[in-house]
C-alpha cells in the first residue's frame, strides 16, 4: 500500500476533526469501508482520542486460547512463517488472530514489534473494533473481507502510526476461523501486502478444505475453476461431498458457484451440477448463471489418525 502524502494526511486530519465535532463525513472523504467503521465506532461511544488501553491475556490464558484454535494455528504456521519473513524485511509484523480478533501469534521485525506493543498490538490482546476502533483486524472481521487501514484512517489517534492489511480466514464449513494481518509503520510503503495476504489465505483455506475432505469421510472431492490451468493450484475451488451432500468447501469454490456458506451441509450434487458424479460436469442453476466449469473429480483417501501435540510455550 502506498503511504499517504503530506497533503492527504492534512486533509484526513481535517476530516477527522469534522467527524469528531459534527459526527458526519463529507462524501468521498474516506473509503466507504473506513466510513462505515467510523460510524460503527461512534455509535458505540468510542472517542478518537481515547488512550490505548488493553488487558492482554497472561501466558496461561493465552495458551488455552491457542489450544482452542489448534487447527487454525497448525494450518496457519507455514503461511505465518513466510509472512513474518516478508515483514521482517519490511520492518513490520505478521499477525494471526482468532475469529474475535484476539492475537494468537505475532512475528516479524523485533524493533517494530516493540513499538507495536506500546499500543498493545501483541499476543493476548484483542483488536476487534469494540476494543480498538477502526483497524485492519477488527474492520476486516466486521466486513468479512480484505481491509487496508492506512495511518489516520485508524479511528484511535494513538494507532495512526500504523499501516495494516488484514483478511479473514474461513474454515471448510464457511465460518470465519481467524485472520491474517500485516502491520508496519505508516511512513513505509507496503506495496505487496495485498498480494501476500491473499496468497496466504488462499493457501491455508485450500489445505484446510483438503484435510477436511479426508478427515470427514468425504467420498467425493471436486476441484473446479472456469480456467483449467488453475486446477491443482491453491486458487482452485474445492468441494467435498458425502453421500451426494456438500460437506465442505473453500471460499474460492463458493465464489465460483455464486453461493454462500449456508449451502454447506444443505445442498446436494444435483443442485449444483448437471452431470453424473464422475468425470466432467457443468454448472447448473446457480447464481453464477450456469457458467461452464472445468472439474476434476476424485475420491479422497481416508485421513490417518493424527495425535494432537501439547501446546508449546507462548512467547511474549
Amino acid at each position: 500500500m502506498s503511504q499517504q502524502s503530506g497533503l492527504q494526511m492534512q486533509t484526513l486530519t481535517g476530516v477527522r476533526g469534522q467527524f469528531r465535532d459534527a459526527g458526519h463525513l463529507p462524501d468521498g472523504s474516506v473509503p466507504e469501508v473506513i466510513g462505515r467503521s467510523w460510524q460503527r465506532c461512534a455509535s458505540r461511544g468510542l472517542a478518537m482520542n481515547r488512550p490505548a488501553r488493553q488487558d492482554p491475556l497472561g501466558l496461561a490464558a493465552l495458551r488455552r486460547q491457542r489450544e482452542r484454535n489448534h487447527d487454525l494455528l497448525r494450518l496457519a504456521t507455514p503461511e505465518l512463517d513466510l509472512l513474518a519473513h516478508a515483514m521482517a524485511d519490511a520492518r513490520g509484523v505478521a499477525i494471526l488472530t482468532d475469529s474475535r480478533g484476539l492475537i494468537l501469534d505475532a512475528r516479524g521485525d523485533d524493533g517494530f514489534a516493540g513499538r507495536a506493543r506500546r499500543v498493545f498490538l501483541q499476543p493476548g490482546a484483542c483488536w476487534s473494533e469494540e476494543h480498538e476502533g477502526t483497524n485492519a483486524v477488527g474492520t476486516a472481521l466486521a466486513e468479512g473481507g480484505l481491509v487496508e487501514v492506512d495511518g489516520a484512517e485508524h479511528y484511535l489517534d494513538e494507532n495512526r502510526f500504523l499501516v495494516c492489511t488484514a483478511m479473514p480466514v474461513f474454515d471448510p464449513s464457511g465460518r470465519i476461523a481467524g485472520l491474517f494481518d500485516l502491520s508496519a509503520d505508516a511512513r513505509r510503503p507496503q506495496t505487496h501486502a495485498r498480494t501476500l495476504i491473499r496468497l496466504a489465505v488462499a493457501n491455508l483455506e485450500h489445505r484446510w478444505a483438503m484435510q477436511a475432505a479426508e478427515a470427514d469421510g468425504a467420498d467425493l472431492l471436486v476441484r473446479l475453476h472456469s480456467h483449467p490451468s488453475w486446477l491443482g493450484t491453491p486458487h482452485e475451488g474445492l468441494l467435498a461431498f458425502r453421500d451426494g451432500r456438500l460437506t465442505a468447501a473453500n471460499r474460492i469454490a463458493l465464489g465460483l458457484l455464486g453461493v454462500d456458506a449456508s449451502t454447506i451441509g444443505e445442498t446436494d450434487w444435483e443442485a449444483l451440477f448437471d452431470g453424473a458424479m464422475t468425470g466432467e460436469a457443468r454448472l447448473l442453476h446457480t447464481r453464477a448463471g450456469g457458467v461452464p466449469m472445468h472439474l476434476r473429480v476424485s475420491r479422497p483417501a481416508p485421513a490417518a489418525p493424527r495425535r494432537r501435540p501439547a501446546p508449546g510455550p507462548v512467547a511474549e
